[in-house]
């Protein structure tokens, strides 16, 4: 399905464009729709840094798109499969890696093609020092990629853990501990540059370096959401704001606006895409005020591709959605659409 939108709900002759005083060319005239993406909602979409190919999981499913392989009238999956069976899969696509993971211990790796390459440790869990385990005991709740050959993992057994892709089965190559195995937090969130940064469920914000134990902790207002790392600049989503903190000089976040979201992405140059309410809002990354919106209903997650300047977004009853503008965006869906 094929949907032209009109952003900030206008209707004229400029649809698509924004106020003259944001350098910001926001992909939101138009939309395009995979209606039956999965049989249920959608957990997570991620979209490869080229902008080839995009993944859309569900609970239980995961399935990778081909925007050269399908066509606009007869969208097929160019590949599908169920890496942990009634499970909701999440997934991060970086670097040529598809990292899956849902409420196991465990995450599965494929390349972008969908082989599957390895498959992390399972930790004994009766082991009690968790220096000793080889992977992680509790459900993999967060996935950041590192590069093409390593990734880190955040757990409910309040560890992060580095893997390299080759050596995954035997084991993780680096261990960083958030807090006692006793503790009530646990890893909600992480980011990584030449530093890795998770979030917890408390609102706790750890940066590890070289070693094990944090180098530095901040504090934000309640559980950490998401995160993204550029440039030693943290944009982090709780459950009220979305703050922004410059960890070289992290004593108090150097912006905040409030806003109750289900998502955030990162689009180009550091704006931002968040879930609302039944929209996308756009906000300018000066100041995180709002610029632009789009109708979004039932919305769940959201990613932002800056190569082909194109947003993608899964919603509740199973659809994936793809908004762009053909003045600034290219490739992508506007390639399946070509086809007709």
């Amino acid at each position: 399905m094929y949907e032209k939108y009109a952003v900030n709900g206008t209707d004229d002759d400029n649809e698509g464009s924004i106020d003259s005083e944001f350098d910001i060319e926001v992909p939101l005239s138009h939309c395009y729709s995979i209606d039956n993406a999965h049989a249920r909602g959608v957990v997570t979409v991620s979209v490869e840094p080229s902008g080839a190919r995009m993944v859309s999981s569900s609970h239980g499913d995961l399935r990778i798109w081909d925007f050269g392989g399908f066509s606009a009238s007869n969208p097929r999956p160019f590949f599908e499969t169920i890496p942990f069976e009634g499970q909701p899969i999440h997934t991060q696509f970086e670097q040529g890696l598809l990292i899956a993971y849902g409420s196991a211990p465990t995450a599965k790796v494929h390349n972008r093609q969908g082989d599957l390459l390895t498959e992390t440790a399972r930790g004994d869990m009766y082991l009690y020092d968790l220096r000793n385990t080889k992977g992680h005991i509790s459900e993999i709740t967060a996935v950041s990629v590192y590069d093409s050959a390593h990734f880190f993992t955040g757990s409910r057994d309040n560890t992060v853990r580095k893997w390299a892709v080759e050596n995954a089965k035997r084991g993780q190559e680096a261990l960083y501990v958030c807090g006692s195995r006793q503790s009530q937090d646990h890893v909600t969130s992480l980011a990584c540059d030449e530093k890795v940064v998770c979030g917890q469920n408390s609102g706790q914000i750890l940066l590890f370096d070289k070693t094990e134990r944090p180098e530095l902790k901040l504090v934000e207002d309640s559980a950490v959401k998401a995160m993204h790392l550029i440039d030693g600049q943290l944009t982090c989503l709780t459950k009220s704001r979305i703050s922004v903190w410059d960890l070289r000089n992290a004593k108090k976040p150097i912006m905040t606006t409030r806003v109750i979201a289900r998502d955030m992405a990162q689009g180009p140059d550091g704006q931002l895409a968040v879930v609302r309410e039944d929209e996308i809002e756009i906000l300018d990354k000066s100041d995180l005020q709002r610029v632009a919106g789009t109708p979004a209903k039932e919305a769940t997650c959201v990613a932002w591709n800056g190569t082909i300047n194109q947003i993608v977004y899964g919603c509740r009853d199973g659809s994936v959605k793809i908004a762009f503008d053909p003045k600034v965006s290219t490739k992508g869906i506007l390639i399946a659409l070509g086809k007709g």
